[in-house]
This record gives C-alpha cells, sequence and structure tokens, in this order.
C-alpha cells in the first residue's frame, strides 16, 4: 500500500478517517521548522544561523500565532533535514510531511524544559506504559546552564485507546538558546532510530521527526512543535487527511498536559 503520513499519539482515533487535513503551512513556517531541525546541534562558537533562525520564527510568531494555534500541514521535508540525523537513508521511501500547531501554555519556560528533561516521562504524559532513557550529560547541570544542550536515547511503549501499544526508539536533544533582548529559548528535537512497530501489527513507522521550541510568551509560555512522519498503516485505518488533523490535535494536548501537570 502507499505510505500516509501519520503520528503515532493520533493513533487514539485512528477511526476518524474523514477529518480535514488543515491548511498548508506558510512556506515562512515550513522553512525555519525544518531549518532549526537541523541546525540545533551547530556548535555553540558557529550558532549565528541557529539564533538568526530562533528570532525570525519568534519574530514570525508574534504575527501570526492566532493562525498557528489551530494547526497547519507542513509541506515535504526537505532531504537535507532527514539526512542530517539519518544520513543513510533509504530515498525509497519517499517524501517526508507533517504538521505544525502552537500553543500556550500558563507556566514560564524553565519549569516545562525541566518537565520534559528531567521529569519521569509516564508521570507527565499518562499514556506511556513505560519510558526509560540513557542521559549522556546531567540533567542538572543542563537546567543550571551549565552546558546548553544534552542528549537522550529512549525506548519507549505507548499505550493507544486501551488496545495498542506502539515501540519506539529515539533519539531525543534539548538545548538553550538566547534571544536578542537576553530570554532563554528552550529548543527540543527528536526522531526515531529504527522503525516503530506496534502490537497488534498494524503500523509500521519508518520516519518520525519532531522539533519543538518553547519562547517566552506574555509573562508565561508559547510552545511551538512541529511532528514529520513516514509510516505505513494496515486496514486502511486512517486517511492521510486525517492523520494531519490528528497530528495537530496530538501536538495541542501536549499544551494542555503540560499546563495539567505543572500546575
Amino acid at each position: 500500500m502507499r505510505p500516509t503520513v501519520v503520528a503515532l499519539l493520533p493513533l487514539l482515533v485512528a477511526t476518524s478517517a474523514c477529518r480535514k487535513a488543515p491548511p498548508d503551512a506558510p512556506t515562512e513556517l515550513s522553512d525555519l521548522a525544518g531549518f532549526l531541525f537541523e541546525r540545533m546541534w551547530d556548535p555553540a562558537d558557529d550558532s549565528e544561523d541557529l539564533e538568526y533562525g530562533v528570532q525570525n520564527l519568534i519574530d514570525w510568531l508574534e504575527i501570526h500565532s492566532d493562525e498557528t494555534a489551530e494547526g497547519y500541514t507542513v509541506r515535504e521535508l526537505d532531504e537535507s533535514v532527514v539526512k542530517s540525523v539519518n544520513p543513510n537513508r533509504d530515498p525509497g521511501l519517499g517524501p517526508v510531511g507533517g504538521a505544525s500547531v502552537s500553543g500556550e501554555i500558563a507556566h514560564r519556560v524553565r519549569p516545562i524544559a525541566s518537565a520534559l528533561v528531567v521529569d519521569e516521562q509516564e508521570d507527565v504524559f499518562d499514556n506511556y506504559k513505560s519510558h526509560e532513557r540513557i542521559y549522556y550529560d546531567e540533567p542538572e547541570d543542563f537546567m543550571k546552564k551549565d552546558i546548553d544542550r544534552i542528549t537522550t536515547d529512549n525506548d519507549v511503549e505507548t499505550r493507544l485507546a486501551g488496545i495498542i501499544t506502539v515501540y519506539t526508539k529515539s533519539r531525543a536533544q534539548f538545548r538553550w538558546v538566547g534571544t536578542e533582548d537576553g530570554n532563554d529559548v528552550f529548543l527540543h528535537r527528536a526522531w526515531i532510530t529504527r522503525p516503530a512497530t506496534s502490537e497488534p501489527d498494524i503500523l509500521t513507522v519508518n520516519e518520525q521527526l519532531y522539533f519543538g521550541i518553547t519562547i517566552p510568551w506574555e509573562g508565561h509560555a508559547l510552545r511551538l512543535g512541529t511532528t514529520w512522519a513516514q509510516a505505513e498503516i494496515t486496514g486502511g485505518l486512517i486517511s492521510e487527511d486525517g492523520a494531519l488533523k490528528l497530528m495537530v490535535d496530538s501536538m495541542a494536548n501536549e499544551a494542555e498536559i503540560l499546563d495539567e501537570y505543572l500546575d
């Protein structure tokens, strides 16, 4: 069957195949999300392009945050972006598309970063059956900004709708970047390191990449998430339009979940 775009969490409601896809994202958003994913790990002494990209996205969000909160379809990801974390990518997998959405969180950037980097993810997100991760630096050093970045490898079982378990191995990276007005911005990118599978065997996710940025926003924070994915689903459970809409819903729910947890 032809692969379709899908995120892992939206399979909760995978029968909603008639959902309409969100509108296409403006070129600026698509380009900036991919650019920032690719450049996020630039060396500290060569991070000028990354800092400019972050500021450009902040400037764009200051004008367009209301529309972004409704969600967008993000056009096909440039091959160079995928190869930045998967240099041996099989070109036969075809294009990788996705969705992007922003959400306001009634907490500041630092506690949001702590929830995602330091805290047990099973406590933050209740759909995780297990979430084991290996840190390659001390998370406390990252939170104190003694280091500007940290990497984890993750082995995750996600329970969906009480009937589907998804098995995922991924790498996640987090980074602090300063803005021109002296504020801290929290960057987050992740990608699967092998195809994700499910039980029952109805889903194979060949590629999935995620980029998140959390910025100070009117006394609290705004988080923009973008997911790109390419997957194969048996049984025709969901259309591509439905998957894109559900990706938006899933990322919007992330902001609500973080709000509730931090409360």
